[in-house]
């Protein structure tokens, strides 16, 4: 199966010029400005008004990039000023695999930097919400990991 990006490039070379080579650049190096495993789980749509739209295979990755979206933001306006990124949605895809869905990801790495919900929580000013999440990671971290009888 072709990438998107090869797709886009091909597309775009002889209509769009320069624009649509950065444009095809930019869904090429979606992998190197997240890192491999964010990247399997966050996939890049679009961009519609100065906003990218990205799917997530799970809630977990969706939130992670909420959380670090302005340092997002500011990486991917560095190398690809010309999109004048401002917003970024992120919705769940409905079709993802089921070994990635239920993939929560200890941390998201990459250019955009690590981000680690220990650190964040650290960082959070909504005392309601911190405390809920605290909750959570406290619970996620409690249970047993499942091991493969191979």
């Amino acid at each position: 199966m072709e990438r998107a990006g090869n797709i886009l490039k091909n597309a775009f070379k002889d209509s769009l010029g320069g624009k649509g080579r950065r444009y095809a650049s930019f869904f090429r190096a979606w992998e190197k400005i997240l890192g491999e495993e964010p990247a399997r789980n966050l996939k890049l749509i679009d961009i519609r008004n100065d906003t990218l739209l990205i799917t997530a295979s799970h809630p977990a990755w969706s939130q992670l990039i909420v959380l670090k979206k302005d340092k997002l933001i500011a990486v991917i306006n560095r190398l690809y000023p010309e999109f004048h990124i401002k917003n970024i949605r992120v919705s769940l895809h409905s079709e993802t695999k089921s070994a990635e869905k239920n993939t929560i990801p200890p941390a998201v790495k990459g250019v955009a930097g690590d981000i680690d919900l220990k650190d964040e929580l650290k960082n959070m000013k909504n005392g309601d919400l911190k405390e809920v999440l605290k909750k959570l990671y406290k619970s996620i971290r409690k249970k047993p990991q499942k091991r493969d009888n191979c």
